[in-house]
């Protein structure tokens, strides 16, 4: 079959060394079975907040898979009115590139981009082709979590086109598949029905990448020398420093544990974002809190070995329910430190693969840190559970091998006339 990946936000094969995320592991394992792929996706790269091209190209990745980038300018901030232009930019630019295209057997649609979700299955309703919406991000509704509560009704008035647009998508896709049971049944309340059998979750996996002995010691010196200290005990974060992360707990925990124990721990965040002036302007002076920057795979797991726990850090009330962070640390045996509630709080408590602290709480934070400390027999065995975790529930070549099934079924349902 030939399916279409519509979305916005990953990483792609012309970003240079990058993880694979959702799509781009759909893509290859999609291709590795014979089907054919294209990917649909902006020139602006959303991690880095720059283009990739200036105009519309194609990009050819191998016989049976490509990347068709649609041109659209970019935004500063991931929640503000210019990221809203972008979204209605690029679904213009998509249903301009749609007039000269031969329709596929099946398109998986991601939100956040609704206008782009919208355009595909406007299209697909034309050349009868089945549309399955992937629910990736609570778009639009993430804007109202970053309004203070006097602003909320304002916030909704003004959102409400885009609300409208959510209703239109999801009522009319013939299927709706989510990163979590939550995100689902948020999905569903807009398309006003009951889960069907068509519908299912399929969690952020984490791909294991494998990398030579050589290549690790060698990424475990680039990390020795921006300031990890091998022999302490260590705190790993990878991801982007925007609203929705609690860093600035994690450096307050970072400052009581200096106070009190010195330089036993230390506190290593990678990644880049709106926030990266200010937390290390609040880093500042702390010899425990290293932060690298953006860093590779290959350095992701080199830092991990070098770790004792993972750090889930979140604001209260944040939109994220199961983040692919989370099954990373799992794939390296770390215990994970969250503050989500919800799903992965209860994943954590009935697996025992963690501990769980109150957002905004640095001394609960800097407690579950010296608990994990204090008793390596814990430890182990909490990094053990979270291996088996993943191993059983979380990896990638399970979860999106049972994902193209799926889809696979729905091309199939539609072919037979069902």
């Amino acid at each position: 079959m030939e399916i279409w990946l519509v979305h916005i936000g990953e990483l792609l094969p012309v970003d240079g060394p990058s993880r694979l995320f959702r799509y781009g592991i759909l893509a290859e394992m999609l291709a590795e079975r014979g089907h054919s792929v294209v990917r649909w996706a902006p020139t602006f790269v959303h991690a880095y907040k720059r283009q990739r091209a200036r105009r519309d190209c194609t990009v050819a990745v191998s016989d049976l898979y490509r990347i068709e980038l649609l041109y659209a300018r970019g935004y500063s901030k991931n929640i503000g009115f210019g990221r809203l232009w972008f979204n209605r930019r690029v679904a213009s630019a998509f249903r301009r590139r749609l007039k000269d295209e031969s329709p596929p057997d099946i398109i998986l649609s991601a939100l956040p981009s609704p206008g782009m979700c919208r355009v595909a299955i406007e299209y697909a309703g034309c050349h009868n082709i089945p549309v399955v919406i992937d629910v990736r991000d609570l778009w639009p509704d993430i804007f109202l979590t970053v309004l203070p509560e006097w602003l909320r009704r304002l916030g909704e008035i003004a959102l409400r086109p885009a609300f409208e647009v959510n209703r239109f998508i999801f009522r009319e896709a013939d299927a709706v598949t989510a990163v979590s049971s939550s995100y689902l049944d948020w999905g569903l309340r807009y398309a006003g029905r009951e889960r069907r059998d068509t519908d299912a979750v399929f969690p952020l996996a984490s791909l294991e990448e494998s990398f030579s002995r050589e290549r690790i010691d060698a990424e475990r010196r680039f990390l020795q020398e921006r300031g990890v200290a091998p022999g302490r005990f260590t705190c790993c974060f990878f991801g982007q420093f925007e609203a929705s992360y609690d860093l600035e707990t994690v450096i307050g925990a970072a400052e009581r544990l200096e106070r009190t124990h010195g330089g036993r721990f230390q506190f290593v965040l990678c990644g880049d974002g709106a926030k990266m002036p200010y937390l290390r302007h609040r880093a500042g002076g702390l010899s425990n809190v290293v932060m690298p920057g953006w860093v590779s795979p290959a350095t992701i797991q080199a830092l991990m070995e070098m770790s004792d726990a993972g750090l889930a850090a979140y604001v209260r009330n944040a939109p994220q329910s199961l983040p692919n962070k989370v099954f990373e640390y799992f794939s390296g045996g770390l215990p994970v430190l969250s503050s989500l509630r919800g799903e992965l709080d209860r994943i954590i408590s009935e697996s025992g693969c963690g501990l769980s602290y109150e957002a905004g709480d640095a001394e609960g934070l800097a407690s579950a840190v010296l608990k994990l400390h204090g008793d390596p027999e814990l430890r182990r065995r909490m990094g053990e559970n979270a291996r088996r975790l993943f191993e059983e529930r979380f990896s990638a070549g399970r979860v999106y091998s049972s994902m193209i099934d799926h889809l696979e079924r729905l091309a199939g349902m539609r072919v037979a006339g069902h």
